[in-house]
């Protein structure tokens, strides 16, 4: 699959909670249980991923990507300790992430199918993606790292859902099946902030695939769908313009979010992101879904009067 669209007009954007609707546990919980909770930690001295796992043990939960964040800006005017790698201890957290995220890769580097994962059945995200899947002018940008292609295939095969050609942008990078000695191809990592040097390995912009072109597509959009997605702080440089443009009204987008059963979370990313809320409310083509069949069809009823 591979449909490529020069000017989207609807896009869809998916983060965490889109693969968890489909089944497949890749939260940042779920990888540092297994990699290192319910197994031996391998690394004698690791002092990032030690404090990683001391955070997720403490809270419950953890966003990876905001912890570095903390963790980086906590060494603002404090000394790295002697005879530590940051860089080193940084790229052994992505290898980690990417071997763990590998269990859901479908296919090899040589298309040969690897082999079966079942999914939830009549999930919300596998019927949201069969629609987008027809939608002309459309895009999907995945926060996650999982190879949206391959669940389409999958799902296809699996729930005979006919799911046609996808145009896909990861932001983050999606899994790959091996690891040669390189920076594992996903990103994680901390946005565009004033670090000590130690860290600036850390800055997702500068990776080679780092991909930010939602930017410029969210700008020329008329319809955008969130799935699952938190937006959290360190997703903010993606989207405040997008917001800024809405606020001042030289965009007049239609905004359907899924999975937010809350809508002063969504405000509240707004707020930290210095949008004026007042304003925004005043734009009535925003919609909040549940994420359930009912939720879906006051959607599927919504962008027919569109």
């Amino acid at each position: 699959m591979g449909n490529t669209n020069n000017n989207p007009s609807i896009i869809l954007v998916i983060g965490n909670g889109f693969d968890l609707d489909l089944g497949l546990n890749t939260s940042y919980k779920a990888f540092i249980d297994k990699m290192y909770i319910k197994t031996q930690h391998p690394e004698p001295t690791n002092t990032l991923i030690d404090a990683m796992i001391k955070k997720c043990v403490e809270s419950g939960w953890i966003d990876i990507e905001l912890f570095l964040r903390d963790y980086a800006l906590s060494y603002g005017n404090m000394n790295i300790e002697k005879n530590r790698n940051i860089e080193l201890e940084y790229k052994k957290l992505s290898n980690d992430l990417n071997i763990f995220m590998s269990q859901y890769k479908y296919f090899d580097n040589k298309r040969n199918y690897l082999g079966k994962y079942i999914y939830n059945v009549g999930s919300i995200s596998s019927k949201l993606l069969k629609w987008i899947s027809v939608q002309s002018n459309s895009r999907v940008y995945s926060f996650n790292y999982t190879n949206l292609n391959d669940v389409a295939c999958s799902l296809n095969e699996q729930q005979n859902l006919n799911i046609k050609d996808l145009d896909i942008r990861y932001i983050h990078g999606e899994t790959c099946s091996s690891y040669d000695g390189r920076i594992a191809p996903i990103i994680v990592g901390i946005d565009d902030i004033n670090v000590k040097e130690e860290f600036r390995c850390m800055i997702k912009s500068a990776r080679s695939s780092y991909n930010s072109g939602i930017i410029s597509d969210l700008s020329n959009s008329t319809h955008v769908i969130f799935f699952g997605f938190g937006m959290g702080k360190t997703d903010h440089p993606y989207f405040r313009e997008f917001f800024k443009m809405i606020e001042k009204r030289e965009l007049d987008t239609s905004i359907s979010i899924f999975n937010i059963s809350n809508s002063s979370a969504f405000y509240g990313q707004l707020v930290d992101m210095e949008i004026d809320v007042a304003k925004i409310r005043e734009f009535n083509n925003i919609h909040f879904y549940s994420v359930n069949d009912n939720g879906l069809n006051d959607f599927y009823n919504k962008v027919t009067i569109m």
